[in-house]
């Protein structure tokens, strides 16, 4: 799109101060943007092909976020020190190597991304920015955590997929650190402090895939006082919900009228309508001041729909049990679901679908949530067959509904398990039967899809049937770490078939090489994009 294409956007922009100009193809920033310097406070120039900004940024004196991600730099301009109302600033995705010095200046600075770019060394001039609250710098080639953290004042550090082996003995002297996120690094247990355990505020630290078990943390000097503040942030939210509860319990008592020794029927009836009444205001509070409750709330409506919804049409599937069809009404119920607990869905790529044959669609996995990528998917690729672990079928009455409309239970890990899938080859040569499966084997909500399985591919060049990869994009509303469930976008992106006609097993590895290629190269695009329409909504609204 050209600029003249952007003009609607400049005129609304110079009456709301908010400019979205993302995936324009834009080389440079446009006259037309630094002629609205004096009116905007949002700024979203993301997934461009921009290479440098401007020396004049510092026009922008009412710019409060700006969404820089998914561009060419390699380096910020001096004069970023010089937007003082800043409190946003998403630089991601870009080839960034350092900051300008003038990034001390910034001392409204309240969120700062700086993920997928190219530091080897911590950015120092961020050290004393006392309103810092996030840090995001996951997916660099930092090497060490330096000295000086003690002047760092953010509350939640993500440093994951780094080549980090040293980490600076004065990080427990952070003054707010509640949460550090170190996976995949290079860290050995030797480089994990004492005092950061013992002495720091860290309520969560995450140290998956480094040089060590987690289990062997429990072997260091100050886990033990580490376990008592992350067991302890549960306990504070079991303390807040106590205060809450309490009065409401207590205006229980006089409610209840009795007459001889026991109850009326009208004073029952009376006395059940104002407890329901009461639990639900209760629960209408906690979800409303407590995102730990929101987040528990939601997924218990989201298990409760999904039971109810998939078994209710039970007696219907009986009329023709292990037919793809009997999970249609379930599927449209769910998806209704979704809107509810503000779950978007966008599908792209149906162009790549072929319905007129069988094949192996392949799914990554980040969460329980994906039931709702299945009730998404199953109308779309008709024939449906989902494989799912043995456990599911022995839930009941879900397994029973799930067994009723075919699903394929296997044992992780047991030969069974590939025995099962091979017995699937005729259903999807002859019945043309699309089997889906999560390649990762495990769930996983991390920036990089786990290492695939070969019992999939080995099921696919087995019936010499087509792969179809489809990616989820990244659940950015979704923290379980941190108990957060908001609402947000949902990408699900068809990718085109990859045929297995002709292959031999000696092409099984690079086949699968070349299937995970492709969607992890998809699952960080979609999450780029969908991670920026969430920075741009918050924008919106500000």
């Amino acid at each position: 799109m050209g600029n003249a294409g952007l003009k609607p956007h400049y005129e609304t922009a110079s009456k709301t101060g908010v400019l979205q100009v993302s995936d324009h193809k834009l080389k440079e920033i446009p006259p037309e943007v630094m002629n609205l310097c004096e009116v905007l406070r949002n700024l979203d120039i993301s997934k461009n092909k921009i290479a440098c900004l401007p020396d004049n940024m510092n026009k922008f004196k009412l710019l409060k976020q700006l969404n820089i991600q998914g561009n060419k730099l390699e380096s910020l301009p001096d004069c970023i020190g010089d937007l003082k109302k800043l409190d946003l600033l998403n630089a991601s995705n870009n080839q960034i190597k350092s900051l300008p010095p003038s990034t001390s200046n910034l001392t409204n600075l309240k969120k700062l991304y700086l993920n997928s770019n190219h530091f080897t060394t911590f950015p120092t001039q961020l050290l004393g920015l006392k309103n810092l609250e996030v840090l995001e710098m996951s997916n660099n080639k930092l090497v060490e955590i330096p000295k000086g953290m003690n002047e760092l004042y953010v509350a939640e550090l993500n440093l994951s997929q780094n080549e980090i082996s040293v980490i600076s003995d004065d990080l427990h002297n952070a003054p707010r650190l509640k949460i550090l996120k170190l996976d995949e690094n290079c860290l050995s247990l030797d480089a994990i402090s004492p005092s950061l355990l013992r002495d720091s505020k860290c309520h969560t630290i995450n140290l998956e895939g480094n040089l060590f078990e987690i289990k062997q943390l429990a072997l260091l000097e100050g886990y033990n006082e580490y376990t008592e503040r992350r067991l302890g942030r549960s306990r504070h939210f079991l303390h807040r919900c106590d205060e809450l509860i309490a009065p409401v319990l207590s205006s229980f008592i006089p409610i209840f009228i009795f007459v001889d020794g026991s109850c009326t029927g009208r004073a029952v009836n009376m006395s059940a309508n104002v407890i329901f009444g009461c639990v639900m205001a209760l629960l209408i509070i906690l979800f409303t001041i407590s995102s730990i409750a929101r987040y528990y709330i939601k997924f218990t409506l989201f298990l409760v729909c999904s039971m109810i919804f998939a078994t209710a049409p039970i007696p219907l599937m009986l009329i023709k049990p292990f037919s793809p069809k009997n999970a249609l009404i379930p599927a449209a119920l769910l998806r209704l679901s979704a809107r509810v607990l503000g779950i978007r869905w966008t599908v792209r790529g149906l162009q790549h679908v072929d319905n007129s044959r069988g094949a192996v669609v392949l799914i990554n996995h980040q969460s329980g949530l994906d039931l709702y990528v299945l009730a998404v998917l199953w109308p779309l690729l008709e024939r449906c067959t989902v494989v799912s672990k043995r456990s599911i079928q022995y839930a009941a009455p879900f397994g029973t509904a799930a067994w009723l409309w075919g699903t394929v239970f296997v044992d992780r890990g047991a030969r069974s398990a590939r025995d099962a899938l091979n017995k699937q080859t005729d259903a999807i040569q002859q019945q043309k039967r699309k089997l889906l499966l999560f390649p990762e084997g495990t769930r996983h909500c991390g920036d990089r899809l786990l290492p695939f399985r070969k019992g999939a591919f080995h099921v696919a060049m087995d019936a010499r049937a087509a792969i179809q990869p489809v990616v989820v994009s990244k659940y950015h509303f979704l923290d379980s770490e941190r108990k957060r469930f908001g609402s947000g976008e949902v990408i699900i992106s068809l990718l085109p078939i990859i045929e297995t006609e002709g292959l031999s097993k000696d092409d099984l590895e690079s086949l699968m090489q070349r299937t995970q290629d492709a969607m992890q190269d998809e699952f960080t695009r979609i999450s780029a994009e969908t991670l920026s329409n969430r920075y741009a909504t918050a924008a919106a609204g500000n």
